[in-house]
């Protein structure tokens, strides 16, 4: 029993766009820590805010590392990946039934 190709392909569709999600969100949340820093430098607070803005970046990063983590496989509906951001779309397998993820591949 295989998945239709559609499934496959949108399957895919959404592991990129997760993955790239989980990729944009370092450099523009260091963009969002520097330009707070730079703008609270002068208040007293400014460590604590810092603290607070760079714990809330973590917080995002493992949120997104979660996302890409609890998608499921369409053709056995277990989870399919593990939380692994350094996943290369090319050779993506469901960890479970093994059901590969290519494109024309059967």
């Amino acid at each position: 029993m295989s998945a239709p190709p559609d499934t496959r392909n949108s399957f895919i569709a959404e592991v990129r766009r997760r993955r790239n999600l989980f990729w944009y969100w370092p450099p523009f949340g260091l963009l969002i820590l520097v330009l707070s820093h730079v703008l609270t430098e002068h208040f007293v607070a400014t460590r604590w805010l810092d603290t607070a803005f760079s714990l809330g970046w973590m917080i995002v990063a493992a949120v997104l590392i979660m996302r890409i983590k609890n998608i499921r496989c369409p053709r056995c509906g277990n989870l399919a990946l593990r939380p692994n951001p350094l996943i290369s779309i090319k050779h993506i397998r469901c960890r479970w039934c093994d059901y590969p993820y290519e494109y024309g591949e059967e």
